[in-house]
């Protein structure tokens, strides 16, 4: 992956659109990460669909065949080799009490936009003594 090159110089819109497709670059290889790791290999319609999806299970990869969850699971008990488990399920119970809630997550969206957007440079940041808590401060480099 290669991510673009932050200019010192030039226009904020030039930094955020390098700075977003970065983000989105690092989203794509975190996903790839992530699912490469995950044993759950998903819901699918039928063993011919699992097996053209996900050719060459590793032992402990598991899926869920069917329409619905739960569903039959097929797991991977020999390297390349997807068995029918015997069993139904694929749904667990998961705890989100940690979680931020949608609500949360919207009350500080709606902070952030009400902020008024101001543009530093980092020195003259420093020199601020007591930040506003109405102001969103973008930085950047004098150079």
């Amino acid at each position: 992956m290669e991510l673009n090159t932050i200019k010192q110089k030039g226009t904020w819109g030039d930094t955020a659109t390098a700075l977003n497709e970065n983000f989105a670059k690092v989203t794509v290889e975190v996903g790839k990460l992530s699912y490469s790791t995950t044993r759950s290999k998903g819901l699918y319609l039928s063993e011919t669909a699992l097996k053209a999806q996900c050719p060459n299970p590793s032992v402990g990869d598991w899926a869920v065949i069917g329409t619905t969850i739960p569903g039959r699971i097929w797991r991977c008990e020999v390297n390349g080799i997807w068995k029918d488990a015997g069993t139904t399920g694929g749904g667990a119970d998961v705890n989100l009490t940690e979680y931020a809630t949608k609500q949360d997550l919207d009350s500080v969206g709606k902070r952030i936009d009400a902020m008024e957007p101001v543009v530093l440079t980092e020195a003259a940041y420093q020199a601020i003594t007591s930040p506003a808590q109405n102001k969103f401060y973008y930085t950047y480099e004098e150079g």
